[in-house]
């Protein structure tokens, strides 16, 4: 599984559905969390409309980390891959929506977003920066806009089967 594929798209989506405590299947929720850069553009909400947009990117600061783990069983594939999740949030309440998230997405526990990210393989990393905030004109207004970023790791565990066996020797030519 790659990292931005669908299951942690959805991961993200349904996380950030519990910091708004709304269903993931709701009519407000699809209205209000939208994935920026998605095949099908969303319709451009007004300006008094609240809304979200994410995006998963890998982490230029970040490096992948890759172990292999061997057990009398299995070998394994462990890698962890640095992303960021940027959010962009719009709307009278942008700042309001993105401290929100900030500050609910690190809480464990069953149905809370962290909970949620973790068991799709995902793990933010606490501490992240407060959120930049913008005023972008459109029309002739101003609509507010809050940036945030939060980094991620996200991890796999893939099995390994190709480990080889040796059948015989290498020669060894020694030139004089």
């Amino acid at each position: 599984m790659i990292p931005d594929s669908p299951a942690f798209r959805e991961a993200v989506f349904r996380a950030l559905c519990a910091c708004f405590g709304l269903g993931p299947s709701s009519a407000e929720a699809s209205r209000r969390i939208l994935r920026a850069y998605a095949d099908e553009p969303p319709p451009q909400p007004s300006r008094d409309t609240d809304v979200c947009y994410y995006s998963l990117s890998p982490d230029p600061s970040g490096f992948t980390h890759e172990e292999y783990r061997v057990d009398h069983s299995a070998t394994e594939v462990y890698t962890v891959w640095p992303y960021l999740l940027t959010l962009v949030f719009y709307g009278p309440s942008a700042e309001a929506s993105a401290l929100r998230v900030r500050s609910r997405l690190f809480p464990d526990g069953s149905g809370f977003p962290r909970k949620i990210l973790r068991d799709a393989g995902i793990f933010p990393v606490p501490f992240p920066p407060l959120p930049q905030l913008f005023h972008e004109s459109e029309d002739g207004l101003h609509r507010p806009r809050a940036d945030l970023q939060i980094r991620l790791k996200i991890t796999h565990t893939e099995p390994f089967s190709s480990i080889g066996t040796i059948t015989h020797i290498p020669q060894i030519i020694k030139h004089g």
